[in-house]
């Protein structure tokens, strides 16, 4: 059996000793693997980054939906408050501020809600809000104290009448 060999025409005996690597071909392509992983890796940090952001981010949204539910419903007062940490919570990085403001119309308030999450270094921070339009329920009770004290007079106006009426009438022949 007959082997081929290239021929390979040396002018100079030193240029037909390579058969390896270069230590010059080794460096580039070592540095050209470590340009290529820490991109990699800072793409997958940039990813895990995202992922926890916007898990911060829908936590803050929900936060801020529990708070405002608890304003509507009455279980908080409808007063302005700044930087409250949350009631029983194991995580004091987050913070609530609530603002209320003149809604526009006679009767409405604007309240907004605005959850933060002010973590350490290695979470990114966080807010989420939440607003609505409600009634002035000083309004409410205004108007109810209004009546309760119109309904006591009209009461006591026509008592009085109804005594003076029955006396005059006991009174006549």
């Amino acid at each position: 059996m007959q082997r081929l060999h290239a021929e390979t025409s040396c002018e100079h005996p030193a240029g037909c000793r390579r058969r390896g690597v270069s230590l010059l071909e080794i460096l580039i392509s070592t540095a050209i693997f470590t340009a290529a992983l820490t991109a990699i890796l800072q793409v997958m940090r940039l990813g895990h980054d995202s992922r926890i952001s916007a898990r911060l981010d829908a936590e803050a949204v929900l936060r801020a939906e529990s708070i405002m539910g608890e304003l509507v419903s009455g279980i908080r007062p409808l007063t302005a408050v700044s930087a409250q940490p949350f009631d029983n919570d194991a995580d004091t990085n987050w913070q609530f501020s609530v603002s209320v403001e003149d809604g526009g119309a006679t009767s409405l308030l604007m309240v907004t809600v605005r959850v933060e999450y002010t973590g350490n270094r290695q979470y990114p921070t966080s807010d989420g809000r939440a607003g609505r339009l409600k009634r002035d329920p000083q309004l409410f009770l205004d108007a109810a104290a209004a009546a309760a004290e119109a309904e006591a007079e009209g009461s006591s106006s026509s008592s009085s009448s109804s005594s003076s009426s029955s006396s005059s009438s006991g009174s006549s022949p």
